[in-house]
């Protein structure tokens, strides 16, 4: 979304409007045409005022005057739009916080108003605001994107699969406070320890469950393959922009105002700007979505949305979202200014982030070892996960497929074939022969859970970890205490351990008759309620209810006579 109000909204509200159409129309052809209803016709006189445009702008450009530029300038910067709850107020806020002569603003106003660079729209519940024409086209520099931040995603993007894949691997046990058991935490913690995301590896887990792609399972932490399924779905800058965004966005209510305001950084030059400058910004964003009815006293709503600004950018501050440069470092003061961290900056701008992971093979050993390199495609490396088990997650990760692992995959739904095809396809060399037979050795023995082909057996939780670390490689520990063991042999190798440490357990061959795993308030659900909160920001209805009646006009004199007029609050 690169401005809020697009051209091409803005035309279709001129077809709505005939009689504007027809007086622009006659303002450029000099020829006398009637309002006319006819949709063909509209945009017939609409093309031809576009032609026009097109080919006129530069020198109207050209001819326009310091003051006209300065307001031109300000309105482009809010993506082509001011609103206001009236000009008098806009003009002295925009005066306070620019710094530039009120009386030079109302006259730009009125001169750019006058040669049809802006207009104004009137909802009913809405407030008003001013915005530019639909025919000079809104342009937002482009700036290359910045290579310095391949290495914030390679930073990331394996310590956060890697700990997908850990959790797959090992399903820690979860605490009564519904997070990873302080024991199994700190063995996570240690498996990470010469990570690059080491420090972060408790706020990864916290922002990933905001989301529902780590969930509970019983006393387990548990992630579901549909879940990753839908995350790949993703575009690169979505998948991160959810995963990193969801708590703040949830701190802020979803508020559209924040989230615009975000946006607005994005495109913005890419510099410090002044906090009284970015104030006036978001308090812009905020007046598009309240009712009309709502604000009775300018004063008191500028006193009360400050006191929100603070609160706002001292979350995003928390979350290294932007960087504050302050005068005090004790305190937030309008003297100080503050620029969006260029990784976040790549996110809200939806920038195409995929060249960074052009890489699509990884290194394959005949010992089962897989080295990974940071650039390896995040799809790729999210299959690799469940094919096979993390050893190490660093600059190169390494993981190790091992029976355990394989029969994992088969669990998940993989098949032997699909494993193989999968690694030949990605192995940057021939995938060793003994490395094939190995893995088709290890399916061979796997039979599809089935009653009459698995073993589920149910042990106290004093003797559960031990016959964890027994049977690791033989073993799937479904749930608390519960192991599924799919070999008839293991299946009596266990009952002699237990006879022989006497340890008492008992069968349960019903468990995978039911739904082993559903989420009610899954990563589906998150995504579609964060798609369409985003949906409804980008559509025509944010700012423009269905119900309220459209009305473009453009500034009339009367308008103008009231900005001399003195108001009690502003």
């Amino acid at each position: 979304m690169r401005h809020t109000i697009s051209r091409n909204f803005a035309l279709k509200w001129f077809e709505k409007e005939p009689e504007l159409i027809a007086t622009l129309y006659r303002e450029i052809t000099g020829e006398e045409v009637t309002p006319s209803f006819d949709t063909p016709t509209n945009q017939q006189r609409l093309a031809r005022i576009q032609a026009w445009w097109d080919e006129h702008l530069s020198e109207l450009l050209d001819s326009l005057s310091d003051r006209e530029r300065v307001v031109l300038d300000i309105i482009i910067k809010n993506f082509g739009w001011l609103v206001y709850d009236s000009l008098e107020n806009l003009l002295r806020f925009l005066s306070s916080v620019f710094f530039i002569d009120k009386n030079d603003l109302k006259k730009g106003l009125e001169d750019l108003n006058t040669r049809r660079f802006i207009y104004i729209y009137e909802p009913l519940t809405h407030y008003s605001f001013l915005f530019l024409s639909p025919f000079i086209p809104l342009q937002t520099l482009e700036e290359p994107i910045d290579e310095n931040l391949a290495q914030h995603f390679y930073d990331l993007l394996p310590p956060i699969i890697g700990l997908l894949a850990y959790l797959i691997a090992f399903t820690p046990r979860s605490s009564e406070a519904n997070e990873i058991h302080r024991i199994d935490f700190q063995k996570l913690q240690s498996f990470f320890e010469h990570s690059t995301a080491s420090k972060h590896i408790d706020t990864y887990l916290k922002n990933l469950a905001r989301i529902g792609l780590i969930q509970k399972y019983n006393n387990r932490i548990v992630i579901q393959k549909t879940m990753v399924d839908q995350m790949r779905q993703l575009p690169l800058s979505s998948l991160f922009t959810l995963a990193f965004f969801y708590e703040t966005l949830e701190k802020l209510e979803f508020q559209k105002s924040a989230f615009l305001t975000l946006q607005w950084l994005a495109y913005s030059r890419n510099e410090a700007l002044p906090l009284r400058e970015v104030f006036f910004y978001y308090c812009q964003h905020v007046l598009t979505t309240l009712p009309r009815q709502s604000l009775k006293s300018m004063k008191v709503f500028l006193q009360k949305e400050e006191q929100n600004f603070l609160l706002f950018i001292k979350n995003l501050e928390k979350n290294h979202i932007i960087t504050i440069q302050r005068h005090n470092p004790l305190q937030i003061s309008r003297q100080d200014s503050l620029i969006l961290n260029p990784f976040y900056r790549a996110l809200l701008r939806h920038e195409d982030i995929s060249a960074f992971f052009s890489n699509t093979s990884f290194i394959v050993e005949a010992n089962g070892e897989i080295i990974v390199e940071p650039d390896l495609h995040p799809s790729i490396h999210l299959e690799l996960i469940f094919l096979a088990e993390p050893k190490e997650i660093h600059t190169l990760s390494i993981y190790q497929i091992t029976k355990r692992s394989i029969y994992k995959a088969l669990a998940y739904g993989y098949t032997i074939n699909t494993m193989i095809e999968f690694l030949e396809k990605h192995s940057r060399h021939s995938l060793p022969p003994q490395l094939i037979q190995t893995i088709r050795d290890y399916g061979e023995h796997y039979r599809h859970p089935t009653p009459e082909s698995f073993r589920i057996l149910q042990f106290p939780s004093t003797s559960s970890s031990l016959i964890a670390d027994h049977f690791s490689q033989e073993s799937i520990e479904i749930e608390p205490h519960t192991f599924l063991f799919f070999d008839e042999a293991v299946y009596q190798q266990v009952k002699n351990f237990c006879t022989q440490h006497s340890i008492p357990f008992k069968e349960n061959i019903n468990f995978l008759h039911q739904s082993i795993v559903t989420y009610p308030e899954s990563l589906e659900h998150h995504i579609k309620h964060l798609k369409r909160f985003i949906d409804n920001l980008e559509s025509q209805s944010m700012f423009f209810p269905q119900q309220d009646i459209l009305k473009v006009r453009l500034l009339s004199q009367k308008d103008f006579e009231l900005l001399s007029e003195k108001t009690p609050e502003h």
